[in-house]
């Protein structure tokens, strides 16, 4: 049987490497997963070595592709190296010079000389933009991705590549988006393996790409309930980095006080924080939560965690801003909710009840949306009486669009062996 290489597309963030990283480990031996690509170094640069993914990248992937802050494409041998030379040389020289250059054409310029001076001192670890897809036969990615800017120097490579596609997150990709039917129907081999039946519809609309249902493969179900909840004191957020469209910096201060105020000072639990991969982008992100949990507290009654540890950690409920993280805690039984306040047109306007806007994930009845601190207060108090009552009922509500997590990975390492046979 021919060995086969493959090479992952690694954006919008990690979380794509979530989202296959059952898959990877479990793919034919013919098939080797042998490089990463990051089209963004911030991405790389941020990835956590605690990320229980890390260490799968790191000891089975044995090329590192990148483009560094200047735009040349590099590798390194290890993920570690590449994340050094970003950390120690190429992300500081890029800050500087974007903070004292002002003038665009100057600017531009001295950007081009650092681009050439980069290039001739890692002479050894630059490549050609097209030959490291060339080498390999298969590319795994989220395939909405392939058409954002950042893909433009290779994009035209892919047409002829087997690409196979998993959603970067849990979530149902159902907003209202270009599909560039023009460009994605030129690819000859594009599998798209997608969440539920409302996606497949609304794909097959618009794309001759094969198109197939199945489970997420990273959800397991959680069988054990908690009884003795009442004794159990901790909290998870799922948070998210702000911006200034959906997620402003004066609303995430507001819900990170509420949180404070109502579920540790009040309550008493003890709240563990995941950060959104994108978060590490936010200047001095860090601060904000010391800001309002203070650093002092940290591991007093608050600390960040990188891996959630679903079936260890019985949390008592969760909280995200806006996140299909909101499933992984469904489908462990845990009960969710949304800090969120949805304003009009953001999302597709067919997710609406009477005159309220709500985000995909409160539309589906997964989580329960609240914006306000008597809101907040008020589901406090019916968790405490309900709360495996709401697990079940959320948990009902991803069946109903959901496939049941069941062997997911084998029908996908099936479709993805006879497709490469």
């Amino acid at each position: 049987m021919k060995n086969l290489k493959s090479i992952l597309f690694c954006s919008p963030n990690v979380g794509i490497v979530h989202s296959w990283l059952n898959i990877f480990q479990k793919l034919p031996k013919n098939i080797l997963l042998d490089a990463i690509y990051f089209p963004k170094p911030i991405t790389l640069q941020m990835y956590n070595k605690n990320d229980p993914s890390y260490f799968f990248i790191n000891k089975n992937v044995k090329k590192i592709y990148f483009k560094s802050y200047f735009n040349n494409f590099l590798f390194f041998k290890s993920i570690n190296n590449a994340k050094s030379f970003l950390n120690q040389n190429n992300y500081k020289s890029y800050l500087l010079l974007k903070r004292i250059l002002i003038f665009p054409w100057f600017k531009n310029l001295v950007f081009y000389f650092f681009k050439y001076f980069e290039y001739c001192l890692n002479l050894k670890n630059v490549s050609s933009t097209s030959r490291f897809i060339e080498e390999r036969e298969i590319i795994f990615c989220d395939f909405w991705e392939l058409k954002k800017y950042y893909y433009n120097d290779i994009n035209l490579n892919l047409f002829n590549k087997k690409i196979f596609s998993l959603n970067h997150g849990s979530g149902i990709q159902i907003e209202t988006r270009k599909f560039f039917p023009n460009y994605y129907n030129k690819f000859k081999f594009l599998n798209i393996f997608v969440w539920s039946n409302i996606e497949k519809k609304i794909y097959k609309k618009k794309l001759n790409s094969k198109i197939n249902v199945v489970s997420v493969p990273k959800h397991k179900i959680k069988k054990k309930k908690i009884q003795n909840h009442n004794n159990n004191k901790q909290v998870i957020l799922f948070s998210r980095n702000y911006d200034y469209i959906y997620f402003s910096l004066d609303e995430k201060l507001k819900f990170l006080k509420m949180i404070k105020e109502n579920v540790i000072d009040k309550n008493q639990f003890y709240l563990f924080i995941k950060r959104h991969p994108d978060e590490e982008n936010e200047i001095n992100h860090k601060n904000i939560f010391y800001s309002i949990f203070k650093k002092e507290n940290m591991y007093k009654n608050w600390e960040f965690i990188e891996d959630p540890k679903f079936e260890k950690n019985n949390y008592f409920f969760g909280i995200t801003f806006i996140s299909s993280t909101c499933l992984d805690l469904i489908v462990n039984r845990i009960p969710v909710i949304e800090l969120f306040n949805v304003k009009k047109n953001m999302f597709n306007p067919n997710l609406k009840r009477r005159e309220k806007y709500l985000t995909k994930y409160s539309f589906f009845k997964f989580v329960i949306n609240l914006n306000s601190v008597n809101e907040f207060k008020m589901f406090l108090k019916k968790l405490k009486k309900e709360r495996n009552q709401i697990a079940h009922k959320q948990l009902k509500n991803y069946f109903k669009i959901y496939k049941k997590p069941d062997r997911s990975d084998f029908k996908i390492l099936k479709i993805i062996k006879n497709f490469t046979n």
